[in-house]
């Protein structure tokens, strides 16, 4: 049939080509005739084609089709079986004639087909080699190594596989291949996977896990439930029935049994209490976003949170717990912040908490994040904003400012361009106890150098705390700002206070990664609205100044400006603003700093600030912001998205402050150190369908624990669930506790390999200078200068240390050389405090 079908349409292929050009014929067409071929044999694999053309002379050219030797020729060599054609053209006449013959095989050859034998629902599918012809015996050679006549289909992911198999008469060498498509995923099977949680609280449920078997599958269990899963089971037996698309199916069973640990529930409400009596009231208010700890003698320490209702519940294990309520501020005062109670197995015990109000004052806060940025692509940052005050924010609203480098385009909702890329965003009456969002689309410049930092700040009204000031502050607030002037930079220090300075400016200047001062004599003290203006050149590096706030501030303000790009050459450095904190303690305003990329890792975590030098160092005390991006990369939309965080035991649970995100989510504790951010019904498209759509974040502040050490590691990392897939796990950050670990000296070596070390710098009294890397050098020389260049220190070292004395030499920078056989091997700074 198949050789018919090909010789049947190779003949109206050339009656096509007669109809065309015969139309140009200018005369009789040849007559072609091919004289009937041999066969091809097992020891003659080929055989001769001869054809002759009628009148035999003329302008004639010749093509064969098929797979032959000497195509252009009368005389041509067939190569194998099958149909081949001639094709005469007669160039003089523009008339052309064909003739087509068919070449087959003798008897010789194995003619092999592979018959595939499926054994039912629960079995194997069997391929069974069948062939006809040949002498025989026959050898058989499987694509997958097995060299029997019936094998078993192998598995593959996918479920189609092809098997190829090579068949050799053993009497004659003769040897034949053929090819099969299996479509087998094997046999169904399906086991009911029961996830219980270490935790009291966080029992997640119990799916389905099919192998094999032909999908889509349906499921049916016991208590009528349709789906794959099912969540936070009782107590019972559970029976699920899946069925393939075969109609196959296979049963399995799960027994859900009583907890030997049976767990107690505690439950309550955080009330604000506005009549201040200690007492539960109609008119009190449940107060959302309320962390609550519970511990007990063993140093276990749990956390809730209270809903929007007020509403707090956790199950935990029997015992004995100390209950206590963390307020959001110090506008909120706990009749009783703590409690002890005791659980029994399946207890439920109620505790509430009475906050009272202590001042009449609305407490902004704002968070402001963005997934990603991206040259010449829109982006979007979203706004979260909250009112833990006792009173409502009246006429709210939030100014950001926008990196120059980013467009406004859109926004949920209006805005008004104040100038200089200066917007603001009218809330209206912010009530207490709310919070809201908002997002705004830029746009980012395609100017942008990749790798640069944008940096977006947004700033809530009204801000401030209605706290009373301590009565030792003297009234001086300092504020920083930058300019960028051309040739050099203006850090300008400005107090907007009411009040002179109790005590000396003090300030430092990093350059990149390096600090090159801190505030010179003679000391100076800012009256208000008096300046003081630092200035540094503008030669590409990312300088930083950070001011001490004059002590006894109100609030968590650490004055600190930087700037990046400045340049009058074009090139500047990127990656170093992001290595210190953005100096937004405040809770009414927040700075997100972000370099643009191009390709990135959509499923991540990152922490800010992201530590300096590759051990990530930060201050013991600073905040870790941490953002976690989302990526639904799977073949269909995924409609909950839960992530999964265990915090490093160096973190305060009860600090966490959740922020902005792309989506509404729902915030948990569960465990002792975990929280939990849930996506219901989020409907993130999958990334092939809608790329911007499938991506998604969450972002939150943490603080340190107080008792941290110094060189402690803070890991942290997170799990990423996609509905009812394993999670995708990120990456893990890294932050490590330190202090004075900025390099002071800028170290320039001459001699590859050759660093220079100053332990500490700055320094006080003493230190230790160690030499690495001087291999083969027994003594050198160290000079120390002063900024004037006079030579104020110098000495012989044998060895790799020098021990440093300060002696009576003042603060300040102070440049080194060191030199062995006249030769000068570095040069660079280090400080003296």
């Amino acid at each position: 049939m198949y050789t018919k079908k090909i010789c049947f349409l190779l003949l109206a292929f050339w009656a096509l080509l007669a109809q065309n050009a015969q139309a140009q014929c200018n005369g009789t067409p040849p007559i072609v005739q091919i004289d009937p071929p041999g066969q091809i044999t097992c020891q003659s694999p080929t055989v001769q084609l001869t054809a002759t053309v009628t009148p035999p002379t003329g302008d004639y050219s010749y093509s064969w089709s098929g797979t032959v030797s000497n195509p252009g020729n009368l005389t041509a060599t067939a190569n194998g079986p099958g149909v081949y054609a001639l094709f005469v053209l007669d160039s003089a006449t523009g008339c052309w004639g064909g003739d087509t013959v068919i070449v087959t095989q003798d008897g010789s050859f194995p003619q092999v087909t592979i018959q595939v034998e499926p054994q039912g629902c629960n079995d194997p599918t069997n391929l069974v080699v069948q062939v006809a012809g040949g002498t025989g015996p026959f050898a058989y050679a499987w694509s997958t190594g097995e060299n029997t006549q019936t094998i078993q289909a192998m598995l593959s992911p996918s479920g189609v596989t092809t098997y190829c198999v090579t068949v050799t008469d053993m009497t004659t060498g003769c040897t034949s291949d053929e090819c099969a498509v299996v479509t087998d995923f094997g046999p169904l099977s399906a086991e009911i996977i029961y996830f219980d949680s270490q935790f009291c609280d966080d029992s997640i449920g119990m799916w389905v896990n099919v192998s094999g078997g032909a999908p889509p599958f349906t499921y049916s269990w016991n208590n009528g439930n349709t789906s794959v899963f099912i969540d936070n089971p009782a107590v019972g037996t559970y029976v699920v029935t899946v069925t393939g698309s075969n109609g196959c199916s296979v049963v399995s069973t799960y027994v859900v049994e009583d907890d030997p640990n049976e767990c107690a529930e505690l439950q309550g409400y955080v009330w604000a209490d506005w009549n201040t009596n200690c007492t539960v009231e109609t008119s009190d208010d449940g107060l959302a976003n309320i962390p609550i700890q519970i511990s007990n003698a063993a140093g276990l320490v749990f956390y809730a949170v209270t809903d929007a209702n007020g509403f707090y519940s956790t199950e935990i294990y029997p015992g004995t717990y100390d209950v206590t309520v963390l307020p959001p501020n110090n506008l909120w005062t706990p009749c009783q912040a703590t409690y002890s109670i005791s659980l029994t197995p399946s207890q439920t015990v109620d505790q509430d908490f009475l906050l009272q109000p202590e001042a009449v004052c609305p407490a902004m806060s704002v968070d402001i994040s963005t997934n990603n940025l991206r040259r010449c692509f829109l982006s979007t940052y979203y706004v979260n904003y909250c009112n833990q005050g006792t009173v409502t924010a009246n006429g709210a609203y939030v100014e950001i400012q926008f990196d120059p480098f980013l467009s406004v385009n859109n926004s949920s909702i209006p805005g008004t361009d104040l100038g200089n890329n200066l917007y603001r965003f009218d809330l209206g009456d912010v009530p207490f106890n709310t919070c809201g969002s908002f997002w705004v689309k830029v746009l980012v410049s395609c100017d942008a150098t990749l790798g640069q930092t944008h940096c977006t700040e947004a700033v809530i009204y009204p801000t401030g705390s209605c706290e009373a000031a301590n009565p030792q502050w003297s009234g001086a607030s300092l504020e920083l700002t930058v300019d960028c002037n051309g040739d050099s930079l203006d850090f300008v220090v400005r107090n907007t206070g009411v009040g002179t300075m109790s005590a000396p400016l003090e300030y430092v200047i990093i350059e990149d990664a390096v600090m090159l001062m801190q505030a010179p004599p003679p000391a100076i003290y800012l009256a208000p609205a008096q300046e003081h203006h630092i200035k540094v050149p503008a030669n590409g590096a990312t300088w930083r100044v950070e001011v001490a706030q004059e002590e006894f501030h109100p609030g968590n303000s650490q004055p600190a400006a930087w700037a990046e790009g400045c340049t009058a050459t074009g090139q500047f450095s990127t990656g170093f603003v992001n290595q210190f904190p953005a100096g937004d303690n405040d809770p009414w305003v927040d700075i997100d700093c972000r370099q643009n990329t191009g390709s990135y890792d959509p499923n991540d975590k990152q922490g800010f600030p992201v530590g300096y030098s590759t051990e990530r160092y930060i201050e013991k005390g600073t905040d870790i912001e941490y953002l976690i991006r989302f990526q639904n990369t799977g073949t269909d939309t995924a409609f909950t998205v839960v992530i999964r965080d265990q915090l490093s035991p160096w973190l305060d649970p009860g600090s966490v402050r959740p922020g902005a995100s792309s989506h509404p989510y729902k915030f948990e504790y569960y465990g002792d150190r975990d929280i939990k951010f849930t996506f219901e019904n989020i409907l993130l498209p999958d990334s092939s369908t809608n790329l911007e759509g499938s991506q998604g974040f969450v972002s939150f502040r943490i603080a340190q624990n107080a008792d941290v050490q110094l060189e402690t590691e803070i890991l942290n990392n997170a799990g990423i669930y996609f509905d009812f897939n394993e999670p995708v796990i990120t990456n893990t950050t890294k932050h490590r506790v330190g202090t004075r670990f900025i390099t002071v000296s800028s170290w320039q070596p001459f001699r590859s390999g050759l660093d220079l070390r100053v332990m500490p710098n700055p320094i006080a009294q003493q230190a230790v200078l160690e030499l690495r890397g001087a291999t083969g050098l027994s003594d050198w020389q160290i000079d120390l200068r002063d900024a004037t260049g006079r030579p104020v220190r110098s000495a012989t070292v044998s060895g790799s240390q020098w021990h440093f004395e300060r002696g009576d030499l003042p603060a300040g920078i102070y440049l080194i050389q060191v030199r062995a056989g006249g030769a000068v091997l570095g040069a660079g700074k280090l400080m003296l405090k």
